[in-house]
């Protein structure tokens, strides 16, 4: 879902005559294919290019292996033009009994000429013309494309180029994470109702998996610790079983037609502790305060310290190097929710820094969280910086 109006803003501002996507997500995000090929065996590099002009970033140009142009048959990419790499076996059949898509399918491999690779296809299209400027995504085709780019072009590589696109998201977008939310929540209310003595971790997800399934979404990353399983962050669902008076976290979300939300939540099965109660009531307190600081002209790094310093003044020596951060096509993407100048989380690059401003259309998912011995308190609520609206009724 390509943002047209900040595509050509942004490349404007970068003097860039060409935008390059490659990545999956990128190449989804301007497109709406999806190569499965990319998806599923990111360790093959199948090359996937989209050309997005600055004179009108809606004439984008697909460039695909033509054996995965099934998938741009049945969904139409939004592009201009489609162009297939390599060969496919495909039998045409009886023409009588053909439908749209075998007609698009039949256009593409039969009728448009192929190429050898997608720099063949770059160079043999003559786009790119001598002194433009042309800003790649990733480097793993930056030395390909620059083989064949004409005279005097330059190419860069500036993965931050299309995050700054992305980072601010369409009415759209907005809608299906919204859309996202509401299913999620769902889930967990299913599976918060299913709580009773006895209950596995592995039934508990099943609930919440079946409601999102049954909603037309896929579930993404189902996670269901109880007792000491809920302070591991990645932990599996398994067979172990709620007692009383045990706390049970979840870290859910789904995705809906390509994007994912992500939710966090914790309940207590019974009666807890003065310490955990109070654990748990800064943590709800630090999550509302950087609610209320998300507001359009604070920056990244404000909307941090209002949450870090609700929980540091209840637990001395907390830590936590983010509290929030982007959701869309990934369920982790800028912005961050960062102390000021912090660039990497984890070795993922996300943007050069976390002092930039709140804007319209961010979507955010706030994540305070606390891992106290065999308690994990935490929830993370997705927000968007429209008028400090939240998406989540959480249960």
């Amino acid at each position: 879902m390509l943002n047209v109006e900040r595509t050509r803003t942004i490349m404007a501002r970068e003097k860039a005559d060409w935008l390059v996507a490659t990545t999956p997500e990128n190449v989804f995000y301007a497109t709406g294919f999806r190569s499965l090929g990319q998806w599923l065996m990111r360790s093959s590099k199948i090359e996937v290019l989209v050309l997005i002009p600055l004179h009108d970033p809606r004439q984008s140009i697909l460039i695909a292996p033509a054996q995965e142009l099934d998938v741009a048959a049945a969904i139409p990419p939004q592009v201009s033009q489609v162009h297939p790499v390599g060969h496919t076996t495909i039998e045409p059949g009886d023409k009588s009994l053909w439908e749209e898509p075998d007609r698009r399918l039949a256009r593409w491999i039969f009728d448009t000429p192929n190429h050898k690779s997608v720099y063949a296809a770059v160079q043999a299209l003559n786009l790119i013309q001598p002194g433009e400027r042309v800003i790649l995504d990733d480097h793993l085709t930056y030395e390909g494309l620059q083989r064949i780019m004409p005279g005097n072009a330059d190419l860069f590589v500036a993965p931050e180029v299309m995050q700054d696109v992305r980072v601010i998201k369409t009415d759209e977008e907005i809608a299906l994470l919204r859309k996202g939310v509401e299913i999620a929540e769902n889930g967990l209310r299913a599976s918060l109702a299913a709580l009773r003595t006895g209950v596995s971790e592995r039934e508990l997800a099943h609930v919440n998996d079946k409601v999102i399934v049954e909603a037309g979404a896929i579930p993404y990353m189902t996670i269901v610790g109880i007792g000491s399983n809920g302070a591991s962050p990645n932990h599996p669902p398994t067979d172990r079983r709620l007692r009383p008076n045990e706390l049970i976290r979840w870290d859910t979300g789904c995705e809906v037609d390509g994007y994912r939300v992500d939710m966090g939540f914790i309940a207590f099965y019974g009666e807890p502790g003065p310490k955990v109660a109070r654990y748990a009531d800064a943590v709800d307190r630090a999550q509302t305060a950087c609610f209320n600081a998300i507001r359009p002209g604070n920056t990244l790094d404000q909307v941090y310290q209002a949450g870090f310093d609700v929980m540091k003044a209840v637990i001395p020596d907390y830590r936590r190097k983010h509290l929030g951060h982007g959701v869309g096509i990934e369920v982790r993407e800028p912005p961050m929710v960062a102390p000021a100048k912090a660039h990497e989380e984890r070795g993922v690059f996300f943007q050069r820094d976390t002092t930039g401003l709140i804007e319209k259309g961010m979507i955010i998912s706030l994540e305070v969280l606390y891992c106290y011995g065999s308690r994990y308190f935490g929830g993370s609520v997705p927000h968007t910086g429209r008028g400090n609206r939240g998406t989540s009724r959480q249960p």
